[in-house]
């Protein structure tokens, strides 16, 4: 595998010149800041002075804490918020702290209970794109997608690319450790070089995107000439009903057009529920079948584009068996000593995910089963051990 990709400027396309703590930007000499080896390359977002002043208030913070609570997995209810209270210090619960601690809940609903989301699930159907790839992880998060191929072989070279700087660093530190890492804007031209991978992904945020156009060629820029890009969790308008969600959802007919105009050669496209609830069903066994845009019924949707004639795909492992998988965190077992879906106490994380195809209970020792047919089925994940949490435990790890 190549080692991390050279970054351009989102303005100029020149290359940055590497250096300690940041990345300069040798025509004009301005450096873009650098924390934790993750580049901020925000253009459009923030200023120079804002992002400046961003990493400053996350270490003043106490970068560590914030961290490692977000990340942390609670062993039952309330625990999250008993880590806050372990590894914050009284000088560090006001600013930048206070206002992630009043977004516990928020926290928990997008790191928790995502293992649970049908899109995740789906993502499953598809890890014979993945595995030995490159992959450029647009709006990856946290790292979910990451944390699911570290248990793949051949393991992908991903790099992580994202607006949200925490999310980034969160990721580095327990779902992507040592993964390439870049913070800047999917509104902007994307930092990253012209045919340096061959897949391109992204999960639950192409709503959210204005420029989807430019999106969509950026996208097509970086794949080799056989590659392709994975699209999971497009919101359809069809499917809201009157609703009003974030972002700007986009008809899979509309969305066909678009990605002609961007260049790609073919467009597949699949029911996300058909999707999750095929691979939870059928495991290994489940081969996904595209339909034509116009037949999808309504509801979030994927889109698989290449860019050439075909895209070929590989046979992929697991890592280690078992060893290295652990039981999806949305189980929890139950006084009968069943392990039940648990959506941490939260109406809201049922009203949205309530719908996921996991079975809702579990036989005492799920793992007993095959490993890599519970993995492919959504039932084991990968560890990463690096963050659990239990009540009680002094939490002072990076």
């Amino acid at each position: 595998m190549s080692g991390p990709h050279r970054l351009r400027c989102v303005e100029t396309g020149a290359l940055f010149a590497p250096q300690p703590g940041t990345l300069v930007h040798a025509p004009v000499g301005y450096p873009y800041p650098q924390m934790d080896g993750v580049p901020s390359l925000q253009t459009r977002a923030r200023s120079a002075a804002e992002l400046d002043a961003q990493i400053d208030a996350i270490r003043r913070g106490g970068r560590d804490a914030v961290l490692g609570w977000l990340a942390a997995w609670s062993a039952r209810q309330g625990c999250r918020l008993d880590a806050l209270r372990r590894v914050v210090t009284p000088g560090a619960r006001g600013g930048f702290l206070a206002d992630w601690a009043a977004y516990c809940g928020a926290a928990d609903h997008y790191f928790l209970v995502r293992w649970a989301c049908p899109s995740y699930l789906a993502t499953l159907a598809f890890l014979d794109d993945m595995a030995g790839r490159r992959i450029a992880c647009l709006a990856s998060g946290v790292g979910h997608l990451s944390n699911l191929l570290r248990a793949v072989r051949p393991r992908p070279a991903l790099t992580l690319l994202d607006g949200n700087l925490i999310h980034l660093l969160v990721a580095r530190a327990y779902m992507a450790p040592g993964e390439q890492a870049i913070c800047a804007e999917l509104d902007d031209p994307l930092p990253l070089p012209d045919e340096s991978f061959d897949l391109a992904t992204m999960n639950d945020a192409f709503h959210y995107i204005d420029a989807k156009l430019s999106l969509l060629a950026e996208m097509r820029r970086i794949v080799t000439p056989d590659g392709a890009a994975l699209i999971l969790h497009i919101h359809d308008p069809r499917d809201l009903r009157g609703e009003t969600v974030p972002g700007a959802p986009i008809a899979p007919v509309d969305f066909a057009l678009l990605a002609r105009q961007a260049g790609w050669r073919h467009c597949a496209f699949y029911a996300e529920a058909e999707l999750a609830a095929g691979v939870v069903r059928h495991g290994a066994a489940f081969t996904p079948r595209p339909r034509a845009a116009a037949d999808l019924p309504p509801g979030p949707y994927a889109v698989r584009l290449l860019k050439g004639e075909v895209s070929a795909t590989r046979p992929w492992r697991l890592a280690a068996g078992r060893d290295g998988l652990r039981l999806n965190p949305i189980y929890r077992m139950s006084g009968d000593g069943r392990y039940r879906l648990d959506w941490r106490g939260s109406a809201r994380n049922q009203l949205e995910f309530g719908h996921t195809p996991l079975p809702p209970d579990l036989a005492p020792d799920p793992a007993a089963a095959d490993a890599g047919d519970l993995f492919r089925r959504g039932i084991l994940v990968p560890d990463p051990d690096a963050h659990q949490h239990t009540k009680g435990e002094t939490d002072d790890r990076p």
